[in-house]
């Protein structure tokens, strides 16, 4: 069995170097002839500072239970990063771009530290599988002219632009979905690293004091896994200056809890591939959701209005957002349905003092069927998130998003996954997609491809 593994996973990068290859050789016109300026091509909103979390144990609050069951790491994370801890350690991030280009730049954050962060060496190169990238493919970071950079606690740095060289007209029809391998080298230890727990895609960590392997094609020093993306937060591309870029904010079901790890199934994937289908290279899509994440309270991450400006006014080229939150305010938190109006209101107006279009997304079901509200795992979410006042709230807050005229467009989420009969999510979109009954509150690899389609695209941009 392992010999049939190993020439899989050789078949598999062999059959990807290949048609890198042959695409390369066929034409190596470089794509950004018109580019003119930053976009964003793939974004991920920063939560705090790293800790190994603990696995729920009994029945906890709902926002704890939430904190902890969707966050808890594999294990091998614990000794990746013993007392949660950076030493003289590489990670290798692997990231899908929605828009590829030849010069791309990369920020690294240190936003949640409480010292100053520093990196040795990074590299960049096309994933192969798993940790290993495709040879060819991989090139130095760079900042300022100079191999690494510290950052001060608090803050974030973009990198020098880089140029791909594996990227161009030919190559970019073959490059449509793949993964990039962002490799930096952190020298010294450090102890607060900022990060976004669910990314729901694989990465890679070297073991603590193993020193600097950011540009090693292959994947044997990263003996490590999680499924959590660290100081990494944002990779822009030079395009064409009027390329609008779309922001989706919101919480875990917007961050694609229940989906299917590795396969990029969140709502917000499903419609960056419906725009390109309509659009081509001309609108780029990022996800700066956060799990467990609230509108106008902290509960895991800040708030979507205290996190607004870094996590979208903060992202190169947005010029639409799309806001769906709010379940976590009514659920876990005891928000007012008015108090999350309010909510809205204030992000609104900030979005329209920047010139960005701003789309409401009604608020998903959160009533339990009866049986689910009996089992275990409904008692643990508890009536908070999925009794009958919280569902009437939900559905006056979804009647002020649907009526109230606050949002330049409206998505209705809630009309794509809701079971009318029961008031509850559709039946078939509740099993969670990595196996298990689902909760009722997350749906399923169905619902958010159904989700995805339930947006009108010709909502998301204004007609030029």
């Amino acid at each position: 069995m392992h010999s049939k593994l190993v020439t899989s996973r050789a078949w598999r990068r062999l059959a990807v170097v290949a048609s890198v290859a042959v695409v390369l050789g066929a034409n190596a016109t470089t794509v950004a002839t018109a580019a003119d300026g930053w976009v964003a091509t793939w974004a991920t909103a920063q939560q705090g500072a790293w800790a190994t979390p603990a696995a729920p144990a009994g029945l906890t609050p709902p926002g704890e239970f939430q904190a902890t069951i969707y966050f808890t790491q594999p294990d091998a994370v614990r000794y990746a990063l013993p007392d949660s801890t950076a030493t003289d350690q590489t990670f290798r991030m692997i990231v899908r771009p929605d828009l590829w280009g030849t010069t791309v730049r990369f920020r690294f954050s240190n936003v949640f530290g409480t010292s100053p962060l520093v990196i040795g060496t990074a590299d960049v190169g096309l994933q192969a599988v798993a940790a290993e990238i495709i040879g060819g493919t991989s090139v130095p970071i760079t900042f300022g002219g100079k191999p690494g950079v510290s950052i001060a606690a608090g803050e974030r740095v973009f990198s020098d632009p880089v140029t791909l060289g594996f990227v161009s007209d030919a190559t970019r029809a073959v490059l449509a979905g793949r993964n990039l391998a962002v490799s930096f080298a952190i020298s010294g230890s450090a102890t607060a690293l900022s990060h976004h727990g669910s990314a729901y895609t694989t990465s890679y960590i070297g073991a603590p004091k193993s020193g600097d392997h950011a540009a090693d094609n292959s994947g044997d020093a990263f003996p490590y896994t999680t499924s959590s993306w660290f100081v990494l937060d944002a990779i822009d591309v030079m395009a064409p200056d009027e390329t609008p870029v779309v922001v989706a904010i919101g919480d875990s079901i917007t961050d694609g809890t229940l989906g299917t790890n590795n396969v990029n199934d969140r709502w917000p994937d499903v419609l960056a591939s419906r725009l390109h289908a309509a659009l081509g290279e001309h609108v780029s899509v990022v996800n700066e959701a956060i799990n467990a994440n609230a509108t106008v309270v902290d509960m895991v991450g800040q708030s979507a209005l205290k996190r607004l400006e870094r996590d979208v006014l903060g992202v190169s080229g947005v010029k639409t957002v799309v806001l769906l939150e709010g379940i976590n305010d009514l659920g876990a938190m005891g928000v007012t349905a008015d108090a999350l109006i309010d909510g809205y209101k204030q992000i609104v107006a900030t979005l329209h003092a920047h010139h960005i279009r701003a789309v409401g997304g009604t608020i998903t079901p959160a009533l339990f069927p009866g049986d689910f509200a009996l089992s275990t795992l409904g008692a643990q979410y508890g009536a908070g998130y999925g009794g009958a006042a919280t569902d009437a709230a939900r559905k006056v807050v979804n009647d002020f998003i649907r009526n109230s005229g606050l949002f330049d467009a409206v998505v209705d989420f809630d009309a794509a996954i809701l079971d009318p009969a029961t008031g509850s999510m559709r039946a078939e979109y509740a099993p969670n997609s990595m196996g298990g009954a689902g909760d009722y509150l997350h749906p399923n690899h169905g619902g958010y491809l159904a989700m995805g389609e339930a947006v009108d695209l010709k909502a998301l941009l204004p007609a030029s």
